[in-house]
This record gives structure tokens, sequence and C-alpha cells, in this order.
């Protein structure tokens, strides 16, 4: 007869092997897995930047530029690093934007509809509470308080 004692060493071996066929798998396809990352990052920035380069501001009718990109990048840098000013030995989780171009004329937000390959304008009143809740953050970690703890 067999007791849940025999059993164990069957399971555990089992188990080992399910582990050793992921690890090798895994390493198996590491060589084409990380290419393909690469290659489709680079076609997605590729297509925002066509998209950006057609689309013409709904408030002001100016075409977007990569200025229009820049700005974003520069705004999220700078909020990272003000609260990196105020504790370095805490590190925060990054909050998705909702936008990802700003109208350099007039400070329109878009996102942009990955699907359908075009930027699409966020409402001023998802852009300003974007906005509040990151000054809070960024005041409160200049005061010292952790908000996310790693």
């Amino acid at each position: 007869m067999t007791t849940a004692n025999d059993q164990l060493p069957v399971d555990n071996l089992l188990t080992r092997a399910k582990i050793g066929l992921f690890v090798v798998g895994s390493l198996l396809l590491l060589p084409v897995l990380i290419p393909y990352v690469l290659v489709t990052e680079s076609w997605n920035e590729r297509r925002l930047r066509a998209a950006l380069r057609r689309t013409a501001c709904i408030t002001c009718g100016n075409l977007l530029t990569e200025k229009a990109l820049e700005r974003v990048q520069n705004e999220a840098e700078e909020s990272r690093q003000a609260m990196d000013r105020g504790n370095t030995a805490v590190r925060y989780r990054m909050m998705p934007r909702p936008y990802i171009a700003m109208c350099t004329v007039c400070g329109q937000a878009y996102k942009w509809v990955r699907e359908r390959n075009l930027l699409e304008p966020v409402p001023a009143e998802v852009v300003a509470e974007y906005t509040q809740r990151q000054q809070a953050r960024a005041a409160q970690a200049t005061q010292g308080e952790a908000l996310y703890p790693a």
C-alpha cells in the first residue's frame, strides 16, 4: 500500500523536471525574444513619430513636432528627479502618464492609440488631475515621506 510519504519524492522529481524544462526553454527562447522586443519597440517608436508628424493640434492648428514628445519626457524626468531629491533611499512606483505628447504652443495633450496609429486629444481635466497628483507626490517626497516604498 502506498502512503503520502512514498509519493513525495516522485512529486519532487516532477517539480524539478518542470522547473528544469522552464529554465532550458527560457534560455533557448532568449536569442529570439530579445531581438523581437528590440525590433518591435523600434517599429512602434517609428509609427508614433510618423503619427506625430501628420497630426495637427485641434486647439491651435500647429503641426506637432518632436518637441511635443520631448516636452512630456522632460516633465516626467523632472518629476522623477524631484521625488529622488526628497529621499534617495526610497524607490517610487512610476505612474503611467495619461498622455504621450503635448503641443508646444497651446499645451493640448495627446495620447497615442496604437491600434489605429493616431494621436487623440486628452481632456484637460485628465491632464490637470495627473499634474496635481504628480505635484502632490513630489511635495511629499521633498518632505521625506515615503509614498510607495519599494
